[in-house]
């Protein structure tokens, strides 16, 4: 997926390359939130239910995260990418506003999900 968004024009940052194999593994939702916040960068997320999370949901709050999350965790990555790619005058858009923020990544839509 980070080839297909690099292609598209986006700096890609993954947690493997920001921390390395076996950490960036091992580095707990809270803590990557708050690196992201802290260094103002977007975060996408392939995983929805972190917005359901009360400890991530509060990083996301204490750290003004502006993220966007793919809402199907059965698409393949290519597929993920792609919902991204379509989405991204919106999600450009978006992100020039303040965090905090989560938005969900549908097909040819995104929907505020939190708050």
């Amino acid at each position: 997926m980070p080839e297909a968004l690099r292609a598209a024009g986006l700096t890609v940052v993954t947690m493997r390359e920001h921390y390395g194999e076996a950490a960036g593994a091992r580095t707990a939702d809270v803590d990557w939130i708050a690196d992201v916040g802290h260094r103002g960068w977007v975060a996408f997320h392939k995983d929805d239910n972190i917005r359901r999370k009360a400890e991530e949901i509060a990083a996301v709050e204490a750290h003004s995260l502006r993220m966007f999350v793919i809402t199907n965790a059965n698409l393949t990555g290519a597929a993920m990418a792609q919902r991204y790619v379509v989405n991204l005058a919106r999600i450009s858009r978006a992100a020039r506003k303040a965090g905090p923020f989560i938005y969900g990544v549908y097909d040819d839509e995104l929907k505020r999900l939190h708050p």
